[in-house]
């Protein structure tokens, strides 16, 4: 057993959920006393930033026995090896963010992206600042239709091939209710990825991309897609320098839009004034 994770003197965070997940009792675990938490007891696990380093035996052995886990975080941790998910089939929660899965081995993230396909009872998806590129062809989002939340923030979507938008399976996510595609050189290839199809969604974050050259190519291209959308409540567009092209995004369509982020677009103060007349009164917005 990597003898730093043992150090620290790891606590983990489990509820004991027999009744359902939402009657919780909280129950410490001291890695270094004797393991006796019953198989059918464990349903939630957090091990976030805890410094795991290339998954020590004990979080297999956790794993194994407790295929009745619905919460499952590891995120801030380095699994430069395989983490078997195969038989969570319970999992409604997964936060894989920021533990450096786009520098596995390619047969091994392979199998692991295969794993969290499966895992259809799932609505709560993080795989954000992981740096997966082309390596999402992995992920097949079509099996995952019970999602409500998926962050793949800084995961250079853009760097994907034309095919693989295609196949990417982002629109048939139709009980989506929040999504975090920021950081990820999103331009003209954003209307590949079918948002137009998630007309559930409260919550779309598309800052830091380069939408300012997709309106180039297509002045209509963010207008289509926005416009379906017409439940958001927020909306983040920062850093997108997208400046007076932001006349072209049909913004006053999105009458329940209660947060508009559009700090770092260039906006001069007529366009600012312009805005604030077009949307709801109650609607905060950061320039």
């Amino acid at each position: 057993m990597n003898k730093k994770f043992i150090s620290c003197f790891l606590i983990i965070s489990v509820m004991c959920g027999l009744q359902g997940w939402k009657q919780k009792k909280p129950l410490a675990i001291n890695w270094q006393t004797n393991y006796r938490v019953k198989q059918s007891q464990l349903r939630y696990l957090n091990l976030r930033n805890i410094k795991l380093y290339k998954k020590p035996k004990a979080l297999d052995l956790i794993l194994s026995k407790h295929t009745h886990l619905i919460h499952l975080d590891l995120s801030g941790n380095y699994l430069g090896e395989l983490v078997d998910l195969s038989n969570l089939t319970q999992l409604r929660y997964l936060d894989l963010g920021k533990t450096l899965l786009g520098g596995m081995n390619a047969e091994i993230l392979e199998e692991l992206l295969l794993n969290i396909s499966n895992l259809t009872q799932l609505q709560d998806l993080n795989l954000g600042k992981n740096f997966l590129g082309e390596k999402l062809k992995y992920l097949n989002l079509r099996n995952l239709t019970q999602l409500h939340s998926l962050d793949l923030s800084w995961n250079y979507l853009g760097r994907m091939k034309l095919e693989q938008f295609k196949e990417f399976g982002l629109s048939s996510l139709i009980q989506l209710h929040s999504l975090n595609l920021s950081d990820n050189y999103l331009d003209n290839n954003i209307e590949l990825l079918g948002l137009s199809n998630l007309t559930q969604l409260h919550d779309l974050d598309i800052s830091c991309n380069n939408l300012n050259t997709a309106l180039d190519e297509n002045p209509q291209a963010l207008y289509i897609i926005l416009s379906n959308l017409t439940q958001l409540h927020s909306l983040n567009l920062r850093g997108n320098c997208l400046g007076k092209k932001i006349e072209l995004l049909g913004l006053s369509k999105l009458t329940k839009l209660r947060h508009l982020d559009l700090s770092d677009n260039y906006l001069d103060e007529s366009q600012k004034k312009k805005l604030i007349s077009l949307l709801p009164s109650s609607c905060e917005i950061l320039f």
